[in-house]
């Protein structure tokens, strides 16, 4: 099972290219919660040393598109990210699972995001967070039960068409 999570980054960067500590914390928790069970997750911050490393955007969006060729469920933290809403279109053009965990402090952006679910396999987790990315207790108690249920399809999908 491989997760692909599509998060802000450049919009997110101070003056010198980091991350705040809340916003680090955060994200570093879902990725590590998510990697518990030993699944495979993508997260471009990753790759780009949580902003020390940016790359040029056509590095990126090479690079971006073919993990996203490669992985079984999207998982979206939009906030206000153009980036996360390409790589939403690719994942809706690829057919790909896609959860979308959309923060009320920023609604969703798009009525095409609230009517994807009409053409392709979305599910839309919504949440109330302060911070850019959901603290640890909202992850826990609200979001990932739900996601469980949506990456257990996910992965039983993909044991039937093996």
């Amino acid at each position: 099972m491989k997760i692909f999570l599509g998060t802000p980054i450049t919009c997110l960067l101070d003056q010198n290219n980091a991350f705040t500590d809340q916003n680090k914390s955060n994200l570093q928790y879902i990725i590590d919660f998510l990697r518990k069970d030993d699944t495979n997750v993508f997260c471009a911050i990753e790759r780009e040393k949580w902003g020390e490393e940016l790359l040029s955007g056509e590095e990126c969006t090479r690079l971006d598109h073919k993990e996203m060729l490669d992985t079984d469920v999207f998982i979206a933290i939009p906030n206000q990210s153009y980036g996360v809403y390409v790589e939403v279109g690719w994942a809706s053009a690829l057919n790909k699972n896609i959860v979308l965990l959309i923060n009320e402090k920023f609604g969703i952006k798009s009525p095409l995001l609230e009517g994807l679910d009409k053409l392709t396999n979305v599910k839309i987790i919504k949440y109330k967070c302060e911070e850019d990315f959901p603290s640890k207790d909202i992850w826990e108690e609200v979001i990932y039960p739900q996601l469980k249920k949506e990456i257990e399809i996910s992965d039983q999908a993909q044991l039937v068409e093996i």
